[in-house]
């Protein structure tokens, strides 16, 4: 109607038959995304309809050399998550203009004249900005240095294993500079094809990976053939001979279980972790000197109840009792002949808390496998005691196929491929690492040990060091493997260093899934010369890190006895010092019950 409307500079309209005006919008509100024309007026109207959604802005951000969208969101309570938001609304609009970023406020800033105030908006600090996927963490380290690049070309702080390059907001000339970043750092000649066929990270990495020889597929093996323990089995089983009391290879995971807990759902959840993996019933005779591998059926009583509560008095005493048990028994050894090479306890310190502890002997396990056992356990209970069947995937294989798989000619052929290169990689180097400490070493190396607290890096460090691996396209754990090498050097004063460091041993897509022991160890060599910058030592350690890790299938016994290296009852071969990056345990989900991971001291 006449004078309803006020037009202002910038305001876009057109003139209808009739001689009134149609209010098309603002042209500054107008911007080209690589070719397209994008009204960010549009996407934001598209947001509004959304469910949740209170109040919504769009904006432009150019942080590096591209350009991409970020909304500004203030959310009801309630709402969906921004990923389900980012998929409802890509339903509604085209690809382009999807926004790749998702910020929730608790409110948008607003000008005197009660206009969203987009100058305020566009100083927000958007590297915290969600990217709407999943929260899936890299696997190993060729993905965590493909994250750490991916985000790099897309300006992001992080980026999840299974996010779309281009959902991100990639496209062909982000695309061109991602693939030569992964040619250099990996030393492969990636085709640009590869990244629009596996834009994700995961299938990046597994397409990197088919660029060694691929080798058969491992299958179930042969019933006719009697089980055979891995090589990696066969090392630990060597140790246990020589020191049959030791706990150094016992895991222990202690998690504490607040809320009404379900006894008997928890040992039929139990009970279904051997009941699927055969690995867990395995048991380690001896014929002729090598070990002979059996399995044992699961045990009528799984889970033993011990309540802690009349044996003290005081919440003090409990916990001193408490923390005095969990030692016990993961301090117990296990016998590898009779089995079973598992127990349960649940530790009842109050009528709604609980601790249970799982200790399983190392030869049939490894951290990643631990994942998995713990996993499935909250699954189970959480159906068991709801009275419903779990709807748990069943392992194709079991950890014995992949034990001979791993016997077949083709596959030793990689394996001696590998220990070339470890022949190569360490010849000549340093034997033993003079590091000065506090009691001399003794004359046979013992297992007695200690944990330290876990040290939490402050934010301030951590954004430091991020920024750091940015810069020089190095992961976290390249970072920081070349702090501690380089104080190494200050305290030992040697200018070659020779560390170990474990690696998953799961290489082959097919055993992600298996619980059984994969993990191997590999020896990082490291050269410090006087002139050296921490540029180059990082430069170095990327070039040895990422070798090592393609040259993981080599077991490290094997390497030990290609290279001749010369055994002493003081000390290991090789190296003498270990460095490991290990992530936050994840909180785990039990149906009715608050739960958080108990730290154990072994002592080992």
């Amino acid at each position: 109607s006449p004078g309803s409307r006020l037009y202002d500079t910038g305001d876009r309209a057109r003139w209808n038959d009739d001689g009134s005006l149609s209010f098309l919008g603002r042209s500054d509100f107008q911007l080209k995304l690589r070719g397209v024309r994008v009204e960010v007026e549009e996407i934001e109207a598209a947001l509004l309809r959304l469910s949740g959604v209170r109040q919504a802005a769009v904006l432009p951000f150019r942080p590096s050399r591209d350009t991409f969208l970020v909304a500004f969101l203030v959310l009801d309570d309630g709402a969906p998550p921004l990923s389900a938001l980012r998929d409802a609304l890509a339903s509604s609009l085209p690809e382009a203009l999807v926004p790749s970023r998702f910020l929730s406020l608790p409110s948008l800033p607003f000008t005197t004249s009660g206009k969203v105030d987009r100058t305020a908006l566009s100083s927000f600090d958007i590297s915290t900005a969600e990217v709407p996927s999943s929260d899936a963490s890299p696997r190993g380290q060729a993905e965590a240095l493909l994250s750490q690049l991916f985000a790099d070309v897309l300006s992001l702080s992080h980026v999840p294993r299974d996010a779309d390059f281009f959902s991100l907001g990639g496209h062909s000339l982000s695309a061109t500079r991602l693939v030569s970043r992964i040619r250099l750092a990996f030393g492969v000649e990636l085709p640009l094809a590869a990244l629009f066929s596996s834009p994700s990270v995961a299938g990046l990495a597994l397409v990197l990976s088919q660029h060694h020889d691929a080798l058969p597929l491992p299958s179930p093996a042969p019933s006719s053939l009697p089980p055979q323990a891995s090589f990696a089995q066969e090392r630990l089983w060597f140790l246990h001979q020589l020191l049959p009391d030791s706990a150094a290879y016992v895991i222990p995971e202690a998690i504490e279980l607040t809320g009404v807990l379900d006894t008997a759902a928890l040992e039929a959840a139990l009970r279904l972790l051997p009941e699927r993996h055969s690995s867990l019933r395995a048991v380690f005779g001896s014929l002729e000197g090598m070990p002979r591998l059996a399995f044992q059926p699961v045990p009528e009583q799984l889970l033993e109840v011990e309540d802690l509560r009349p044996r003290v008095r005081g919440e003090e005493a409990l916990r001193a009792l408490l923390q005095q048990r969990l030692e016990e028994e993961s301090a117990r050894p296990f016998s590898l002949e009779k089995g079973p090479l598992y127990r349960f306890r649940l530790f009842r310190v109050a009528v709604d808390r609980h601790v249970l502890l799982m200790v399983i002997h190392h030869i049939v396990v490894d951290g990643l496998s631990m994942d998995r056992l713990l996993s499935e356990l909250a699954q189970s209970y959480s159906e068991l005691s709801r009275q419903r069947a779990p709807l748990l995937s069943t392992p194709p294989l079991a950890y014995s196929d992949i034990s001979a798989w791993q016997r077949t000619p083709e596959f030793r052929a990689r394996e001696d491929v590998h220990l070339d290169y470890w022949k190569r990689q360490l010849a000549d180097a340093p034997a033993l690492l003079a590091f000065p400490t506090d009691k001399p070493r003794p004359p046979v190396l013992t297992d007695r040990g200690a944990f330290s607290r876990h040290q939490v890096l402050p934010r301030e460090v951590r954004l430091r060091l991020e920024t750091l691996c940015r810069q020089h396209q190095v992961t976290p754990f390249m970072a920081l493997y070349a702090v501690f090498a380089t104080l190494l050097h200050r305290y030992s004063g040697e200018r070659e260093l020779c560390v170990g460091t474990p690696v998953s041993g799961r290489t082959h897509a097919a055993t992600e899934d298996i619980v059984g022991l994969f993990l191997n160890t590999l020896v990082l060599r490291t050269q410090l010369p006087a002139e050296m910058t921490f540029a180059s030592l990082l430069a170095q350690v990327r070039s040895t890190s990422l070798d090592a890790f393609s040259h993981q299938d080599a077991p490290f016994e094997r390497v030990v006895d290609a290279l001749h290296v010369e055994r002493s009852l003081s000390h290991a071969p090789l190296f003498q010092v270990m460095f490991d990056l290990r992530r936050v345990d994840s909180p785990l989900s039990f149906s009715g019950l608050a739960s958080q991971h108990v730290f154990v001291d072994n002592g080992t």
